[in-house]
């Protein structure tokens, strides 16, 4: 019978971290389960290759770089560039960017598809319109991120932010500093979580189908279980919801 194993990520700061994860692991060395999903492996987690050499693994949402064990996740580089190329559409060509200071897969993807769509449009890409948060994607760590790239006087008139927290603590920050969101601010974000839509402006963000995400993972770690092959990498539809943090640009840009 397969027991859900998730593997924690990876915190400097947690010093439990090897315990938990020799925990883990040990549900699969005595039979206990007969894989696991793997929820949020850094980009060159070593552990997961390791364990891939002795267990049945698949990795969801987050996945390290490793083609040999299997992984389902949306496209973070075409869901990025899609942002990107719709804000354009709305008259923007100051676009920032906020990821946040980790090697996760979808960190290190969005950034890329945020500079495509940059490269797309011909926009040449400027240090000084991205920055980084927290490795946690904190709330604070947002405001702090966009302070910086709002508080100078050629600011972008419209922000990414890798992940729906980061891009309401953006919305905090443009509060803080005298803009409106969106009339001077368009701001977008990741995931779609309940809190995107808990305030005003409703968060314009990217949709992951989370259910379908957990059932292919689980069916990918099935059919491995019965002799299927390994290796497999699934990525799924993403949805743009456009709400009210965005909208036309209203200056010059």
């Amino acid at each position: 019978m397969i027991q859900p194993v998730r593997i924690p990520p990876r915190r400097a700061r947690d010093p439990d971290e090897a315990e938990r994860r020799a925990l883990y692991l040990e549900f699969l060395k005595d039979g206990r389960a007969d894989g696991a999903i793997l929820m949020e492996p850094a980009r060159d987690d070593p552990h997961v290759t390791g364990m891939a050499r002795h267990y049945h693994l698949v990795q969801c949402s987050e996945y390290c770089d490793n083609q040999a064990v299997s992984h389902v996740s949306v496209d973070n580089l075409a869901a990025a560039r899609e942002v990107v190329l719709t804000l354009a559409g709305l008259g923007h060509r100051r676009i920032g960017f906020i990821g946040a200071d980790n090697d996760f897969m979808s960190t290190i993807a969005r950034r890329q598809g945020y500079l495509d769509g940059l490269r797309v449009l011909k926009i040449p890409p400027r240090e000084d319109d991205q920055t980084f948060a927290g490795r946690d994607y904190s709330f604070a760590s947002g405001v702090e991120a966009a302070r910086r790239l709002l508080a100078r006087p050629e600011r972008p008139t419209a922000l990414f932010c890798i992940s729906d927290v980061l891009a309401l603590g953006a919305v905090q920050a443009a509060r803080e500093l005298g803009l409106r969101v969106p009339e001077d601010l368009s701001v977008v974000g990741f995931d779609d979580v309940e809190y995107a839509v808990m305030g005003h402006p409703r968060l314009t963000t990217v949709r992951q189908p989370c259910y379908e995400l957990g059932r292919t993972a689980g069916e990918l770690l099935l059919t491995q279980i019965q002799g299927g092959p390994r290796g497999r990498a699934v990525y799924l539809p993403h949805t743009l919801i456009e709400r009210d943090s965005t909208a036309r640009c209203a200056v010059g840009s």
